[in-house]
């Protein structure tokens, strides 16, 4: 195996880890190692690991894939699992907990990503009696309702002189 440790470990430092396998997979295509293998090496070497493939499995390759990205300040999270199409899933979805446990590795990630569901979408403030169009004590009239009627006073007022 043709594998530059330092070079790989640079890469890594970077955050650049699809550069690192890349590195690996062009470096030994004479040798049959193929983006599985490439990865399973890499990942060694992030680990601190001697790069080997002793313990690499094929049938142990996860056929899941997720994507994660965000826009406009949105975050969307995709998953799929035996080979299906990526859907887009929430920490409310019965495919999270799939989504986890095909990536032990990334838990720390997944965690993160709970929580600001969580603050975005804050159930709390979501229920109807946080509502500006209800009000919290059923005896006394909503807060939109006495705005409403303010403005009309003010515009009366002011037609009206």
């Amino acid at each position: 195996m043709n594998i530059n440790i330092p070079e790989i470990e640079s890469l890594l430092k970077e955050g650049c880890k699809l550069a690192a396998v890349k590195l690996v997979f062009d470096a030994n295509r004479d040798s049959g190692i193929g983006l599985d293998e490439a990865k399973h090496l890499v990942e060694e070497i992030e680990r601190g690991n001697e790069p080997t493939l002793q313990n690499f499995n094929r049938q142990n390759v996860s056929k899941a894939r997720y994507s994660i990205s965000t826009f406009n300040g949105k975050t969307e999270v995709r998953f799929a699992k035996d080979g299906a199409a990526l859907q887009e899933i929430t920490p409310e979805s019965p495919l999270w907990n799939d989504l986890k446990e095909a990536f032990p590795q990334k838990k720390e990630e997944f965690a993160m990503l709970e929580k600001q569901y969580k603050q975005a979408y804050n159930t709390e403030a979501l229920r109807p009696e946080n509502s500006l169009f209800i009000s919290k004590n059923k005896n006394s009239i909503p807060p939109i309702v006495v705005v409403s009627i303010a403005v009309i006073i003010v515009l009366l007022a002011i037609f009206l002189l």
